[in-house]
Order: C-alpha cells, then structure tokens, then sequence
C-alpha cells in the first residue's frame, strides 16, 4: 500500500483495496478448491515417494580471482540419509575448483569417512604431489563443508596417511575458518617459522574416550602442546593426556595407568620411551602392556579401551593401521576392523516433560555407524526415558503405543514419511491435546535433526490421516520441527 501514500486521489486508495479484498478472496477460494479435490489438499509433491532424499548441503570453495572463501549449495540425490556423508565429499572433489593440478576426481578417492561425538575423520587417497599449501586448501574447505552440513564442531582431513603440517610441525583438528586463503596459509607459515625448534606447538586433539555407561568410546577434544619430536615422542605426549583421568568429564574413562603415564612416559628421555614404543610399516607398539594398561582379572583388555587406545593413537598417526600390545606372555595385535563397532556418536532427542508444557533434550550414546540411521533413531525415541535422564522427562511413545506400530519408514526428497498401524490414533486420542502435541512433535523435532529430513508425515496404514478422535492437532500435511517446544 505504501506506493499509493503520496497520492491524495481518494479513489487510487480505493482501487487499491478493492484490487487487495479481490486477491484474498481469490486466494481463499483456491485454497478452499484444493482442499475439496477428492477431499484432500496437499500437493503431490509433498508426499510422493521420488526413490531419493534431496540434500541441498553447503559446499566450501574459493574465488579463483580473490582467493575468498565462499560456499554453494545444491541439489544432491541420496538413497539413504547413511550414505549423505561420502556422497558430500565426493561431491566436493568432484566440483572443486582447480588449484595447480586440474580436476580433483580424476586423481583423488575416499577411503573411509568416521563419526565420533564432535568429530569427521575423512581419509583420502590421491596419486599426485601435493605441496603444504594445497593440502591447506583441500583440509580447509572440507572441514567446513562437514562442520556446515553435520553435528560437529572438527574435522581431520588425513591424505595418503598425511594430515597438513608446517614445517613438520602439526595444527591438529580444522575449525571453521574464512578469509583469503592465501593470506591464512602465509600467517600459519610465519608463526611457524618464528617457533624454535625445541619449543611445542599448540593444536586440538581428540582424545577417545571410554563411556563407562555405553562401553563405547568418545571424542573430546582438548589444546595441548605438541612437540615437533619424532612419532614416538608425539604418540608419547598424547597418551600421558589419556591417562591423566582428571582431565575426563564425568562417567569417562582412560584405558591406561594414570601414575605409569605421568611419572615415566610424561619425564622420559628418548632412550626410555624406546623401551615402551616402537613405530614403523603402520604397525605402533607397545611394550610391558602390562604395566601401562588397565587389564582385568583374567589378563585380558575391555574392547572398549582398546578402541579408545585405536582411535587415539590414530588422531596422532594417520597412516597408522594396527596396533601390537605385547604382555607378559602374549601379544595382542589389533586393526580398526576390530574395535570400529565402539566408535560412538552423541545423538539429541527431545522428550515430553513429566508435567507436558516442553521438550527436554537429551542425550544418547550411539554406534557411529548407526548414527545417521531412522530406524536408530525412532528406536531412541521409543525406549524413553533411561537412568541418567533428568527426572522431569518421560517417554514419548505413550498411549499404548509402541515401536512395533511402525509398518515403514520411506521418503520423497525431504520429506520422511511413517506408517503406523491403526493402534497410532487409538493412542492418541487416548492423551490430552497438549499430551498429543508433545508425542508428534518428540518425534518431529527428533528426526528433523538429522539431515537433509526437513518435514515428516504420519500415515495411518499407508493412508493420510484426516482427523484424531477428540483432537484438533492436524496430521494431514507433513509437519516441520517446532523449536519452541525444546528447552535443555
């Protein structure tokens, strides 16, 4: 309206109401037609099963000219939310932009890609020579592509079993960085190269940790000073941080003798250290196990602290690919292969409070590997409240309802689709509104965080769902998260 307000002719005014009454009323009468259409008003688009999920991730790049970093989005098709992680990277190589050796896809690979609490390991292969800037470049742009798109805060980009160093001196795990990427690189080098040789460096490190809870283990990440020494040195340095247990959160555990650590390892010379570890062909070694590792009663090790011993000393040594732990009468080798099914992930699930005015967050513990899987999460969401919860949280499959009502889980591009069993309304109407609102949306918040869902629809045996006996909550078209529900 505000381009009619200079005007002083009272009939433009009136024209222009006229032309707005007009509109609405147009517009509801379209939207009461789509609503009478075999008396059901979504588009088609909106629940038809496309075979994919679209994921519109935000790529990084640079600007070629100002060698800005910048970033993209598109359209990629999956056929499952688990495969969403090395379809992005290799969407990045794909699509990188060239920095001194042409197209990407033509010489690069990925290896592996892994998941702990906060942070993305990717592991990449590539045939060509890759210089210290170009290595920036690539860790750099990739960290933030997965920081962007995924529930961590690190990333740890690992080439050919090489992570990106100056002057052999490693920056550990990537955060989020902009700017001009040469200007970066060139204020990393000068701090580097201002550093005497027998001074540390200060990096983040992720340190695997037991969950005593789960048995599964999971990152945190700490700053710690690094020598620039040898392999062993640096393997040495991080393990002594490992085992300083008052360093752990709460319900953590190390895997290894704390006083052992910190009184021989952390003060040893190179002699010494040699009498503990070796390091060469990827094979890291550890002699006298069994003064420096928490056994149990009948000689063995938990498999969950050596995962955390894995894991660690692989944050360390990239190329590293098994462990030997020689005891007093046996030696135990160990692969990641063998301890991979204790990687874990912390996943965020919303419950209903006991008094049923919120959703509370809280917190599971999860395999990696399933961590991006529905069916895991709606199985979380089904069990309820555990110990450890605050008190004030119940479950949010209530009413009689249970995880057996679930006939399918299928989608259409961002849309997720769940197919009850009629028992899904009988146990609704069985609650209050407010107590129907919170069990939908414990489900909706849940799911909507795992990308690319954005939207889920109930189904009632492969049917929309066009009312809920005593309820005004509308389940016909699919329902976005609701953040204002969630506190905690």
């Amino acid at each position: 309206m505000r381009r009619f307000s200079h005007y002083s002719d009272k009939r433009l005014k009136f024209v222009a109401v006229l032309m707005a009454a007009m509109f609405l009323l147009v517009s509801c009468s379209s939207l009461r037609e789509d609503r009478s259409v075999n008396e059901i008003g979504y588009r088609k688009d909106d629940v038809e099963s496309s075979g994919y999920l679209s994921f519109y991730p935000n790529i990084y790049s640079f600007d070629s000219i100002t060698g800005q970093v910048v970033s993209y989005s598109r359209e990629l098709k999956l056929s499952s939310w688990e495969e969403s992680p090395i379809v992005l990277v290799r969407e990045f190589i794909e699509t990188f932009a060239s920095i001194g050796f042409g197209n990407l896809s033509d010489s690069f690979s990925v290896d592996n890609i892994t998941f702990s609490t906060d942070v993305a390991n990717i592991y990449l292969s590539s045939g060509l020579y890759i210089t210290d800037e170009q290595l920036f470049y690539i860790s750099t742009l990739l960290s933030n592509t997965m920081i962007r798109n995924f529930d961590i805060s690190y990333c740890n980009v690992i080439l050919g079993g090489r992570r990106f160093t100056v002057m052999d001196r490693d920056l550990g795990l990537f955060e989020m960085r902009t700017g001009i990427l040469s200007e970066e690189f060139g204020k990393i080098k000068s701090k580097m190269e201002g550093l005497e040789d027998t001074e540390k460096n200060l990096v983040n490190h992720a340190f695997y940790v037991v969950n005593g809870k789960d048995s599964l283990v999971t990152s945190e990440v700490r700053s710690i000073w690094v020598s620039k020494g040898s392999d062993i040195r640096k393997a040495a340095e991080i393990l002594v941080e490992l085992a300083d247990t008052k360093n752990l959160s709460e319900g953590h555990d190390s895997p290894l003798n704390e006083m052992v650590f910190i009184y021989t390892i952390a003060y040893g010379s190179d002699e010494l250290l040699s009498d503990f570890f070796r390091y060469s062909d990827g094979t890291f070694e550890i002699m006298n196990a069994q003064n420096l590792l928490k056994f149990d009663g009948d000689g063995g090790i938990k498999d969950e602290y050596l995962a955390s011993l894995f894991f660690t000393l692989k944050e360390v040594l990239p190329d590293m690919e098994r462990i030997a732990i020689h005891g007093a009468s046996s030696t135990l080798i160990i692969s990641e292969r063998d301890v991979e099914d204790r990687l874990g992930k912390r996943r965020s699930i919303y419950l209903p409070s006991v008094d049923m005015d919120s959703l509370i967050r809280v917190e599971r513990t999860v395999p990696w590997a399933r961590s991006m899987s529905i069916d895991s999460v709606i199985g979380l969401i089904s069990q309820g409240r555990k110990d450890g919860d605050p008190e004030k949280v119940v479950g949010a499959f209530t009413g009689g309802l249970s995880e057996k009502d679930i006939l399918s889980v299928s989608y259409g591009k961002d849309c997720l689709m769940i197919d009850f069993s009629e028992n899904f309304t009988d146990a609704l109407s069985r609650l209050t509104d407010q107590g129907r609102f919170l069990m939908i949306y414990s489900i909706v918040n849940t799911i909507c965080e795992i990308e690319p869902v954005k939207r889920v629809l109930f189904l009632k045996n492969g049917e929309r769902i066009t009312s809920v006996s005593g309820s005004r909550l509308d389940l016909f078209s699919p329902l976005m998260p609701n953040p204002g529900l969630s506190v905690g």
